[in-house]
């Protein structure tokens, strides 16, 4: 959203600083949350559902996901801090949830509800299986810990456009 209550302000400026992405798909996997602000009901779903991952012993504020999630960013994405969660292709789509992003090479893939689908700055296309596009073989998972915890919960982030219907199963 790039509107908000009519409010104009430097994308740069005091307090926090907007962050664009492609879509709320690349946003999660990047290691960020719903606005609590300008996505209120998409923010407490999330929190709601975060609330009950391991580690996060019921806390459901934006201080302890914000905290939660920086701990799990960079570095500490995959399976814990200072590791990386490496999965087969082939199984990947029955063992992450929807809305999972992954690496592979040079190639970046989101698993939707229909499969596999190659990710770029403008957009998803379909991925194929034992192509150059790294549909096949080891990828590293990218989605911190957390947030594959509330998408496999049932949490439904917004794809963008060019996924089509994503989530439809």
């Amino acid at each position: 959203m790039l509107a908000f209550k009519g409010r104009r302000r430097q994308v740069m400026g005091r307090g926090y600083t907007e962050l664009f992405f492609l879509d709320e798909v690349t946003a999660l996997a990047a290691g960020h949350r719903p606005c609590f602000e300008c996505r209120r009901e998409a923010a407490r779903s999330f929190a709601t559902l975060a609330s009950q991952a391991p580690g996060m012993r019921g806390r459901s504020d934006a201080d302890a996901l914000d905290r939660a999630l920086a701990a799990e960013r960079g570095a500490g994405r995959g399976a814990g801090r200072g590791t990386r969660l490496q999965v087969d292709l082939r199984h990947a789509s029955g063992r992450l949830p929807a809305g999972t992003l992954l690496q592979q090479g040079d190639a970046f893939l989101a698993i939707s509800a229909k499969g596999l689908l190659r990710w770029s700055a403008s957009g998803y296309a379909p991925a194929t299986a034992g192509g150059t596009d790294g549909a096949s073989g080891l990828a590293e998972v990218l989605t911190p810990p957390l947030t594959r915890h509330v998408l496999a919960a049932g949490y439904q982030p917004i794809w963008h456009a060019s996924a089509g219907d994503a989530s439809a199963s």
